[in-house]
C-alpha cells in the first residue's frame, strides 16, 4: 500500500498529516532531498518523532518523502525508500510490481525492481526515465495500480502515474492515507485499484507556521479511532495477502465485481395463435 509524496521546494508537509501517514503506514520511513550536486537519503526510521526531527531542517527543499506499509521482504531498513539509483537519482513506490522475479524473500518487490531493473536501465542510458517511450514502458511494467516517483540531484521529479495520486496544496501524494480518516480499511475490488482507506475523510483545517513545526496549540478533539496495534496488524496482514492474490490473478477490471447484480431475467410470453396453417406459438 504505502505512500508516496513529491514536495516541491518551500511547499509544507504538516506535521500532524504525516503522522497519520505513519500511522497508516508504519513499516519504516525515509526521505531524500538534493544537496551539492547529489541526492542524500535519510531512511529507515522506526519512531514518527526520530523520523519527524530529522525531516524538519529540509522542509524548504524538495523532496521525495515515503511511508512503507510492507507487503513482501524483511521489514528493515533495507526495503525502506527512498532506493538510491545513483548519486545523482532515487526513487520511491507505491503499490506492488508484481512482474519482478523475486529470488531473495527478504526483499521487497521494489528492492529487487531497482537494483536488476532500474539501476541498470540508467546506467546505459541517464535520460530513460525522462522520455515519453521510458515513461510508457515503466506505467506497462507497474500497471496502473503503482506510482513511481523519481527525485533527481536538481530536486526535480518524475511521477510516473502521476493522474492516480493528487496535487493538494502544491504537494503530490499518491493516495489519502496523511489525512485523519473515521473508516480505515475496506475491501478491495481488483487487482491494486482499490478505494483508498474508507470512505468518510476529517479534513484539518489549514495551518499556521507553528502547525507546521509540530509546535500545535492544545485544543479539544475528539479522540481518533485507532484500532489497537494487534487488531490493526491483522488487518494488514489480511488485507495484503488478498491485494498479492488479485494481482497475480488478474491485470484488467473484473467486471463482475463492478456490474450490478440483478434477479430479473427475460422470459418470453406463449400466445397460442390457431389459423388456417395450423398452430403457432410466436415469442412476443
Amino acid at each position: 500500500m504505502c505512500l508516496a509524496i513529491y514536495k516541491p521546494q518551500n511547499k509544507k508537509v504538516l506535521r500532524h498529516e504525516m503522522e497519520t501517514a505513519w500511522e497508516s503506514n508504519d513499516d519504516g520511513a525515509g526521505f531524500a532531498y538534493p544537496h551539492n550536486g547529489k541526492v542524500i537519503i535519510e531512511k529507515g526510521f522506526f519512531k514518527f518523532d526520530k523520523f519527524w526531527k530529522a525531516l524538519k531542517p529540509h522542509m524548504d527543499k524538495p523532496m521525495a518523502i515515503h511511508f512503507r506499509w510492507s507487503t513482501g521482504g524483511k521489514t528493515d531498513e533495507t526495503n525502506c525508500h527512498p532506493f538510491k539509483i545513483d548519486d545523482k537519482l532515487a526513487m520511491i513506490h507505491n503499490g506492488v510490481i508484481s512482474s519482478v522475479q523475486i529470488t531473495d524473500e527478504t526483499k521487497s518487490d521494489t528492492n529487487v525492481f531497482v537494483s536488476d531493473y532500474m539501476a541498470p536501465i540508467h546506467r546505459a542510458n541517464p535520460n530513460f526515465i525522462y522520455t515519453e517511450y521510458g515513461k510508457r514502458t515503466l506505467q506497462a511494467i507497474i500497471g496502473n495500480g503503482s506510482k513511481l516517483v523519481f527525485i533527481n540531484k536538481r530536486g526535480e521529479p518524475v511521477i510516473i502515474n502521476e493522474e492516480k495520486g493528487e496535487w493538494q496544496e502544491g504537494v503530490w501524494y499518491s493516495n489519502n492515507s496523511h489525512k485523519e480518516l473515521k473508516i480505515r480499511y475496506t475491501n478491495y475490488s481488483n487487482g491494486y485499484a482499490y478505494s483508498p482507506y474508507g470512505s468518510t475523510y476529517q479534513y484539518q483545517p489549514k495551518a499556521t507556521s507553528t502547525e507546521v513545526l509540530g509546535k500545535r496549540k492544545k485544543v479539544k478533539s475528539k479522540k481518533k479511532q485507532w484500532l489497537p496495534k494487534s487488531e490493526r496488524k491483522v488487518e494488514q496482514q489480511a488485507l495484503r495477502q488478498t491485494q498479492l492474490e488479485l494481482t497475480t490473478s488478474t491485470q484488467g477490471t473484473l467486471l463482475e465485481d463492478t456490474m450490478p447484480k440483478s434477479d430479473y431475467s427475460l422470459k418470453p410470453n406463449k400466445d397460442i395463435v390457431e389459423d388456417v396453417a395450423g398452430m403457432f406459438c410466436p415469442l412476443v
